[in-house]
C-alpha cells in the first residue's frame, strides 16, 4: 500500500504543478486513481481509502472546489467510522477540515 500512496502523492503533486485549475485527479479524470480507489475498496483496505480522500480534498480545496472537497471529507469520514483508529497528520487533516467548512 506504501508504494500505492507514493504514487497518489506524485500524481497529486505533478497535477499541481502543471496546473490546468482543475482538480483532475479526483474529479474523476484520473482512471489510475480510479483503479487505486477500486482495488483498495475490494481488499477493505481503509488506510489507502482514507489517504485517497484525503489527497482529494485537499487538491479539490486548493483549487477552490469546496463542495468537492466537502464531499471527500463526508467519504473519509464514512470509512473512518468502519476503523478503531483515524489518521490525523499532526493536525494536518483537522485544519484542511476545518478550511473547507468555513470555505462553505
Amino acid at each position: 500500500w506504501v508504494p500505492s500512496l507514493v504514487r497518489l502523492t506524485d500524481l497529486m503533486i505533478t497535477n499541481l504543478l502543471i496546473s490546468n485549475d482543475s482538480p483532475s485527479l479526483f474529479a474523476g479524470e484520473n482512471t489510475e486513481v480510479k483503479i487505486l480507489l477500486e482495488q483498495a475498496t475490494k481488499d477493505k483496505n481503509t488506510f489507502t481509502i482514507c489517504h485517497v480522500y484525503i489527497l482529494a480534498y485537499i487538491e479539490a480545496y486548493i483549487f477552490g472546489e469546496y463542495e468537492l472537497a466537502a464531499n471527500m471529507i463526508e467519504r473519509r469520514l464514512e470509512v473512518e467510522k468502519t476503523v478503531s483508529t483515524r489518521s490525523h497528520y499532526f493536525g494536518m487533516i483537522d485544519f484542511y477540515d476545518g478550511l473547507v467548512f468555513l470555505a462553505m
